[in-house]
This record gives C-alpha cells, sequence and structure tokens, in this order.
C-alpha cells in the first residue's frame, strides 16, 4: 500500500502499514481497553485513543473543556468515563461525511444554532457546520484543548481557523492537530470511491494531481475505473484546501500563539523523473523539494 515511504525522526514509523504518530503514549491500556467497543465507529483505538491518551499523560484531561474541530466522532463514552473530562463539543460536518453509529446516537445541533443551544452545563455536545463559522466571541478563552484529527487538510481558511483556536482557548491552553495527506503530497488527490478503491489503497495516481489540469488528467487516464468521478473528486470538490505543505507552516507560524512545534511525517518520495517535472512547475512555490514528500502535518501550539 505505501509505496516509496520513508520515515521521519526516531519516533515516527510505519509498522505493519499501522501509523505510530509522535502523540504516542506510554500507556496504551485505554487503547486496548476499548478497540472491541470501538469496532464499528469510525475513530481509532491506535489513532484518536492514542492521541487523547498521549494528551491525557502530558496534561490530564479529567475535569478539561474540550473542543474538537473536524472529525467530531468520539463517544461520549470514552470521553465522560474514561477520560473524565468536563466538557466535549465536537463541530464537524457531520452530515457530509460516513454515517457512524456516534450520529445516531446522539442529537446533532446545526452550529447556527450553537448561541440558542450552547451551555456550560452540558457535558457533551455535537454540532454540524462549517468551522469557520463558529461563533469564537461566545467561547473566548473558554476551552483548554483543542483537538483536530484528520482535517487540516480539509480547512478551507487555515488562518481564520487557528485565529478562532487561539481566541477560544484559555491562556496556557493547547491545540493538538495531526492530519494527512496534504495537497503537496502523493496522496494529496484525497480520491475516494469505496472502501476498495481509495487514495490509501491505490497508488495509480500518485503525484498527477500536482502535474495535470482536470483534462489532462481524464486524458491521460480515461482508461481507469471511475475517473470521471474520481476527476471530479479530485479538481472540483470543495472538502480539500489544496495547500502545499510550506502553506500550512507557514500559517502557523505566522498565528499567535506562544509556542508552536510542527512535525511532518510519513514521508513519500516521489520517483526522480517525477520530482524534476514537480520541481521545474513549482519552482516559485516551494523553496525544498522534501515538501513533495511530507504527506502528513502535525502539530502542538500552546497560547
Amino acid at each position: 500500500m505505501f509505496k516509496n515511504i520513508r520515515n521521519l525522526g526516531n519516533n515516527v514509523f510505519v509498522e505493519d502499514e499501522q501509523f505510530i504518530f509522535p502523540f504516542a503514549p506510554k500507556n496504551r491500556v485505554i487503547c486496548e481497553k476499548r478497540r472491541e467497543f470501538l469496532k464499528n465507529f469510525t475513530i481509532s483505538p491506535d489513532y484518536h485513543l492514542a492521541i487523547l491518551a498521549y494528551i491525557d499523560e502530558n496534561l490530564g484531561l479529567k475535569g478539561k473543556r474540550i473542543l474538537e474541530l473536524g472529525g467530531s466522532n468520539i463517544p461520549r463514552e470514552i470521553l465522560l468515563d474514561d477520560f473524565a473530562v468536563k466538557q466535549y463539543v465536537g463541530v464537524d460536518y457531520i452530515e457530509s461525511w460516513w454515517p457512524d453509529p456516534n450520529h445516531k446516537k446522539e442529537v446533532v445541533n446545526q452550529l447556527g444554532d450553537l448561541c440558542k443551544v450552547f451551555s456550560k452545563d452540558k457535558s457533551y455536545m455535537l454540532f454540524s457546520g462549517n468551522v469557520n463559522d463558529l461563533p469564537a466571541d461566545l467561547l473566548s478563552g473558554y476551552f483548554d484543548i483543542v483537538i483536530s484529527f484528520s482535517s487540516i487538510e480539509h480547512f478551507e481558511n487555515i488562518p481564520l481557523m487557528l485565529d478562532k483556536s487561539y481566541g477560544i482557548l484559555k491562556k496556557g491552553g493547547h491545540y493538538f492537530a495531526t492530519s494527512e495527506p496534504l495537497w503537496s503530497s502523493g496522496k494529496g488527490h484525497h480520491f475516494w470511491i469505496s472502501q476498495d478503491y481509495n487514495f490509501q489503497i491505490t497508488n495509480d495516481f500518485d503525484f498527477t494531481h500536482l502535474l495535470y489540469d482536470k483534462k489532462e488528467f481524464l486524458m491521460k487516464f480515461q482508461s481507469k475505473k471511475d475517473i470521471v468521478k474520481i476527476s471530479e473528486q479530485v479538481y472540483d470538490w470543495n472538502g480539500i484546501n489544496r495547500l502545499f505543505y510550506k502553506e500550512i507552516e507557514q500559517a502557523v507560524y505566522s498565528s499567535g500563539f506562544s509556542s508552536k512545534t510542527i512535525y511532518p511525517f510519513i514521508l513519500q518520495d516521489p520517483p526522480a523523473n517525477m520530482l524534476g517535472m514537480l520541481c521545474g512547475k513549482y519552482s516559485d512555490k516551494i523553496k525544498n523539494d522534501g515538501d513533495f514528500s511530507i504527506r502528513g502535518i502535525q502539530w502542538i501550539l500552546k497560547k
């Protein structure tokens, strides 16, 4: 599955096609405890729960107010019973994603109604809507921790999202985020037809979204299955932001956070001939040809 992938640093590696992230807990008891419970959910014990366990080990989640931007599928049983958070608020375009058992058993409010229904006394709340529309003034200095799972490449306005996250965090609060694949990477086209035919499974289209426009793409891959639908997802879908790694990194470094630590992760090198074409096409946009290899980005920011 992961062709031409190498690893970055001593704490980031791929083993048996499972990702181990910099946010890796020392104690994985909770990950194993909830493995069976989560088998039908869209969140993973080795990804979402592992990062929550890491945050809990280093900052403590008990009694904290948590905001999740994107990927709002973490069940209340885990947040309230296992980590004893004081309050969890999740914001995502919930109706646009795969059905999740958590959304069927919870009330999903519209983000536009947040000012009407939000309460400090409600321990668990889900909202569907664009994170750009989050009324940050209502929640100014309110949350202890903001988290984002697999969402960065979907945020259409990262500087605005960072600014809002900064405003709603308490002084000393943290923002944890992890996400891939970025547009500037081989898998950045992000196409998804089915569980058996998607950007994670096939290498057929790696890096080609960076080299060809839609017409060229259709011509080159006209014999491929569902190519028209794939081309529409790659070039017309507004669910990804098409930013390069360096552009996202610069937005983070330009934000108001007092501490900014960024981890690039999962490196997939373009073939030599493709790298030459990429560097030629984007000579005015990149400073390091290694940017094309960086598939994911993670950060820890502190207000």
